[in-house]
């Protein structure tokens, strides 16, 4: 996702990979149905003729939601802006703790931490809140 950027692992041995998996509500993706279809085909040089086709359905509504999936990561940066999430709800679940900045917020935007408090987006539009193992909510 172009909206994240700053990805830190936790290890930094080798042989760990850190991933991030993300879905951006205000972004919605469409529906879709997958039809295959198989025709054999007779003759000298007889085959099987496979065509897949997707017919796409209805776009669900946009949401000012964020999921977030971290594993081995220790900082993660979301452009809110870009990600058009100016205000908004993250659910992060993640193997360990971790530092989610989230940048292009308005200065003094607060942020309500997942330990109740809140912190506010300084004149750079940027606040960091602190993450436990588990699962997460981050509110804007």
């Amino acid at each position: 996702m172009y909206w994240l950027s700053g990805l830190g692992a936790r290890t930094t041995t080798g042989g760990t990979v850190a991933t991030v998996t993300a879905g951006d509500g205000a972004r919605p993706t469409p529906s879709h149905t997958t039809t295959v279809t198989t025709t054999p085909v007779p003759g000298a040089l007889s085959y099987v003729d496979r065509t897949s086709s997707w017919v796409l359905g209805p776009t669900p509504a946009a949401t000012r939601t964020l999921q977030l999936g971290l594993t081995d990561v220790s900082t993660l940066t979301v452009d809110t802006a870009r990600a058009l999430l100016p205000h908004g709800t993250a659910t992060v679940t993640s193997d360990g703790p971790a530092t989610l900045t989230l940048s292009g917020l308005a200065p003094g935007t607060p942020v309500r931490t997942p330990s109740g408090q809140t912190v506010v987006a300084g004149q750079n539009g940027r606040a960091a809140v602190a993450l436990p193992a588990g699962t997460s909510t981050v509110g804007w």
